[in-house]
């Protein structure tokens, strides 16, 4: 529904600030990455024991530049939306390499003691068939905060310090001006 307002707005261009986001449901970024991506693979998630969910998105997209802004702690959902927007080449990524937790896990009560246990239970893919479990997203537009900054909440960093943010709107307004 943002999406859509913003269009109805006359939006040109798009930055996502997923940095310190370490996840959530793998529904909630399919529903994402669809109403972005135009068609193609979201992610894969494959069991341990081999069998495979392939996601797609369908052919409605945000047709206007998109940036996606990272950092360390961008972990698994938020890896999942960023590798799915670079491999379908629907937007860049900026910022620094992603935490890299590419496996689902499972959480279950156990009924001797009622303790919880979590299990990994698959593993997840981008579009270009690239586990990234230990490794993360790597940026196209690699940038990091200043180091006396890197400490601060983003919610109390300014935006006129924020290279990241500066880089993915520099991309993003080149990216709209060319198309006029």
């Amino acid at each position: 529904a943002a999406v859509r307002d913003l269009e109805k707005r006359g939006m040109r261009s798009l930055v996502i600030d997923i940095r310190n986001n370490p996840g959530g449901m793998l529904d909630d970024v399919v529903s994402i990455s669809d109403t972005l991506l135009g068609e193609g693979v979201i992610v894969t998630v494959r069991e341990g024991s081999g069998e495979e969910d392939v996601y797609k998105s369908g052919a409605s997209k945000v047709d206007v530049p998109i940036a996606v802004l990272t950092n360390e702690n961008s972990a698994s959902a938020s890896e999942i939306l960023a590798a799915a927007v670079q491999d379908n080449d629907a937007g860049i990524i900026v910022g620094t390499q992603t935490y890299g937790k590419g496996v689902v896990q499972t959480t279950m009560r156990l009924n001797t003691n009622k303790a919880w246990l979590k299990i990994t239970t698959a593993a997840y893919y981008t579009p270009g068939g690239k586990n990234i479990n230990g490794i993360g997203v790597t940026p196209d537009i690699m940038i990091d905060l200043p180091e006396d900054l890197k400490s601060l909440p983003l919610t109390l960093l300014e935006q006129k310090d924020d290279a990241q943010l500066w880089a993915a709107l520099d991309y993003v307004r080149e990216k709209a001006d060319e198309r006029g």
